[in-house]
């Protein structure tokens, strides 16, 4: 990478896909897929920033850190309730020849109240996540930070419970030293909604069935995009203000407020 990501093309990227994405959705209608995405935590949590308190001094560096956050989320879309997500995050962050890196594992449940109007609130969905990310912001000032991440998910788990799989492409821009640092994170993925496991017959080569009988299908692809500000300061706590909306009919965006402490 030649130089720094300013802040101009970041917003000038999140617009294009915004375009792209929203063209796509206005041609698809799918709600099996999209019932089983829209109240995933893929698109009701955002995804915290690597603002690690690290010294850029050190010539070898291995080291992990562990985070846990709270988050609450809320959409007007209808019948997607609002949401308290509580996770926990591992980064294992290092620096050899080839520069600095981080590899990401992290699990997130979310707590919502049941449809049945009683008020009782209970387990909705659980996400699984793991990964690794470059960590431009510590090579060179302005160099922003670049992940992949694979996403497995499970929602509505009191009613019937969906799975669904993302890979997500998280882009970081970090700015500041020492205890205070400010991160401005883009994080688009792709979507795939109404994982499920279902009999067949097996007719041969081809047919996409197994020869015990056993066939995997999904729903149709949806394209997410999350965007988010990030407050760290001290003692490991951060503060996020954040946004993720899924590129579908009546799906409204989902906003987030979260609250980190570690790493």
């Amino acid at each position: 990478m030649a130089g720094p990501m300013s802040l101009k093309r970041i917003a000038l990227a999140a617009i294009a896909l915004f375009l792209a994405a929203s063209g796509d959705a206005q041609a698809q209608r799918h709600a099996i897929a999209d019932s089983s995405l829209a109240p995933s935590l893929l698109t009701g949590a955002v995804t915290l920033p690597s603002t690690y308190g690290v010294s850029q001094t050190d010539s070898a560096f291995s080291r992990r850190f562990t985070r846990i956050d709270a988050q609450y989320s809320r959409t007007s879309t209808v019948g997607v309730p609002s949401m308290l997500i509580l996770g926990l995050r591992s980064d294992d962050v290092s620096r050899d020849s080839t520069g600095w890196s981080a590899s990401v594992f992290g699990i997130r449940t979310g707590l919502a109240q049941k449809a049945d109007g009683t008020g009782d609130v209970t387990l909705s969905a659980i996400e699984l996540y793991f990964g690794g990310r470059t960590l431009g912001h510590l090579e060179r000032r302005g160099w922003p930070n670049i992940g992949m991440e694979a996403v497995a998910g499970w929602s509505g788990m009191e009613t019937r419970t969906r799975a669904s799989f993302a890979l997500r492409m998280p882009v970081e821009l970090i700015r500041g030293n020492g205890k205070a640092r400010v991160a401005f994170s883009l994080v688009p993925a792709m979507a795939w909604g109404q994982i499920r496991i279902r009999s067949c017959d097996d007719l041969g080569p081809g047919d996409g069935c197994s020869p015990q009988g056993i066939q995997l299908a999904a729903g149709r692809t949806r394209f997410v995009l999350g965007t988010g500000v990030t407050l760290a300061a001290g003692r490991g706590l951060s503060v996020t203000a954040g946004a993720q909306h899924m590129f579908a009919r009546s799906q409204q965006p989902r906003f987030t407020l979260a609250l980190g402490l570690g790493g």
